[in-house]
């Protein structure tokens, strides 16, 4: 059975070594898209990442028929009610390196984990939460290293990880 629909990639890929130094514009993108939409009449096309704009998105509405906004939703859950209503021009600053994908994606679990517990997502675009959630994460990741038994996986959990790390809420 044929694909039904088509992911366009961009920015950060599924295998980091893929990542081109050199970002693709968005006017690159649309253009590639608008090239090779005859070929692909029957199936739906989505842009997925690399978008940070309300102005970037605007021009995809109409180039593709679905827009996959992925980690900047989870530093602000309410970010695409806010595009949508023109209340937000971009996504959040966030401090962590969004090219570094093991890091904006463990940071990504962390925020999907808080909001599940009730919480709001961590304000990682403030200097002294990016510093504490990095310093969390390491020990987190030594912690990791030790775990024989594989219980822990995927995200930070902050409301295990003492007054220190509950502060940033």
């Amino acid at each position: 059975m044929p694909p039904t629909r088509i992911e366009v990639l961009h920015a950060t890929m599924v295998d980091p070594t893929m990542v081109d130094p050199t970002p693709l514009s968005a006017p690159l993108v649309f253009e590639f898209i608008g090239r090779t939409s005859r070929y692909h009449f029957l199936k739906a096309t989505y842009l997925t990442g690399g978008l940070q704009t309300i102005t970037g998105m605007l021009e995809a509405v109409g180039a593709v028929d679905g827009i996959g906004l992925g980690r900047p939703i989870c530093d602000g859950f309410e970010l695409p009610n806010k595009l949508l209503n023109l209340e937000a021009g971009s996504a959040i600053k966030s401090l962590i390196d969004k090219d570094d994908f093991a890091l904006s994606a463990i940071a990504a679990r962390t925020q999907i984990r808080l909001v599940s517990q009730g919480k709001d997502p961590l304000d990682l675009s403030q200097p002294a939460n990016s510093t504490k959630f990095k310093a969390l994460m390491q020990k987190w990741i030594q912690n990791r290293s030790l775990d024989k038994e594989h219980h822990m996986y995927g995200y930070v959990d902050i409301m295990d990880a003492g007054s220190e790390a509950r502060s940033m809420l």
